[in-house]
């Protein structure tokens, strides 16, 4: 009974994935916690996105002001 195969896979789900879960977990806090520039890209975003509203908007006024013309 000592050697049943049922040890082994136990050994593996229990103790190995556990070890692998743990240091996934590790790795994300590390990354997260080192990640550059995590104001200054959202700056970056918010200037793009208000960049590509405003676009939308002129083209959108310059549509209006055509469709007035014709």
């Amino acid at each position: 009974m000592a050697n049943e195969p049922g040890q082994f896979l136990w050994l593996i789900i229990d103790v190995v994935l556990l070890l692998a879960l743990a240091g996934a977990l590790i790795y994300g806090i590390y990354m997260w916690s080192t990640r550059r520039g995590g104001r200054e890209a959202e700056r970056v975003r918010d200037r793009g996105t208000e960049r590509v509203y405003r676009e939308a908007e002129a083209e959108a006024q310059a549509e209006d002001r055509r469709e007035l013309r014709s």
